[in-house]
């Protein structure tokens, strides 16, 4: 009887055993087993193998021959992992290591015997290098938007909650302190509802992705900020939540204003301008009117002082040819004057003669009385 059921154990535990290896090996994730006394794999699951050979590129040997292989072939310092392994103290413990470009996760549980005495580690892993390459794009991308020049904010579709703010958003926000009802170190986890006094129309708004973009400006204490909001989508086209770009508008808004009353004015000015010149326009058309009027009179007498003109120059012309006749006469007249003068001084001297014989007769006649 104790020799059937010692048989009958033995054909349970041979079962369990065998039951327990189909069960791990055709398990969806990648298993191995170590060798404590030399840290050689003894056992991998066809998880394992085809996880190994998607990276086989950069392996020292096939998927096929791990069983066998130290571990230290995927570590470039193999004595801290032995050391680590070797205390089960040390487990479960968990990490990513990187080889030859991929990226594995690793995370390793102690296998403990009757009476709890440890046989060694067993390491469940997958390869994550796509979702590491992913997340350093993400990474890259967030680095950007905190080095970018441009306030961003991001918050979930839900309760729209503030999942993000760069560095940008968080420097521009601190001048603006006094008007926020929480630190801006707390802004990140708040809800949007602290940039508004009557929340329930933006929430209204940003909770479908239809109304977006959607351009804004609100008033933060004395100041005024300027919103642009867009819809972020998942890869599935799923609705993530809006993100902000947004600026302090304060001093532009306040230069527009005063533009516009510049401009106002300007215009009142110039409208006033303007109806001077129309009565300007209007007197000027009248002087016009005159002046062609005066004109036309100018043009008339202008006509008659040139046939009058003409008529002086005849005049002239026949005054010169008398005058001319007229100064051969004087000539002749001068000549014939100059020989009278001449008769006339010999008569004088003839006068003079008869005065002299007449006064010595007088003196003679008195004598002789």
């Amino acid at each position: 009887m104790l020799a059937a059921l010692k048989s009958r154990d033995r054909q349970v535990t041979t079962f369990d055993r065998h039951s327990l290896l189909q069960m791990i090996d055709g398990m969806p994730v990648a298993v191995m087993t170590l060798d404590l006394s030399d840290f050689t794999i003894n056992y991998a699951n066809k998880a394992s193998n085809e996880a190994l050979r998607s990276i086989a590129h950069v392996l020292p040997v096939s998927a096929d021959a791990i069983v066998g292989q130290s571990i230290d072939i995927f570590h470039k310092e193999p004595e801290r992992q032995r050391r680590l392994l070797s205390d089960p103290a040390n487990l479960p413990w968990e990490a990513r290591i990187e080889v030859g470009g991929e990226y594995l996760d690793l995370q390793v549980t102690a296998l403990m015997g009757r009476g709890g005495r440890y046989i060694g580690p067993m390491l469940t892993w997958k390869v994550v290098t796509a979702e590491v390459r992913k997340q350093q794009d993400v990474d890259r991308l967030f680095t950007m938007l905190d080095q970018l020049p441009i306030n961003v904010m991001m918050a979930e579709s839900g309760g729209l909650k503030i999942t993000y703010m760069n560095k940008t958003s968080l420097e521009t926000l601190r001048p603006l302190q006094d008007a926020l009802p929480v630190p801006v170190e707390q802004v990140v986890g708040s809800s949007m509802d602290i940039f508004h006094k009557a929340p329930e129309r933006p929430r209204t708004l940003l909770s479908d992705p239809a109304n977006l973009p959607h351009n804004a400006k609100i008033t933060l204490g004395q100041d005024i900020l300027d919103l642009r909001v867009s819809a972020v989508f998942d890869d599935a086209g799923g609705y993530i939540g809006p993100m902000v770009t947004w600026s302090v508008a304060t001093g532009r808004e306040r230069l527009a204003d005063d533009f516009e009353s510049g401009v106002g004015a300007v215009v009142n000015t110039v409208s006033s301008a303007a109806t001077q010149m129309q009565s300007s326009a209007r007197a000027l058309s009248a002087t016009a009117e005159e002046t062609n009027s005066q004109a036309s009179s100018v043009a008339t007498a202008a006509e008659e002082l040139t046939a009058s003109a003409q008529e002086i120059a005849r005049q002239i012309s026949q005054c010169t040819s008398i005058a001319g006749k007229a100064v051969g006469e004087a000539k002749r007249s001068t000549d014939l004057v100059n020989g009278l003068s001449e008769g006339a001084q010999k008569i004088g001297a003839v006068v003079s003669l008869i005065q002299d014989i007449a006064e010595q007769t007088n003196l003679l006649a008195l004598n002789a009385t």
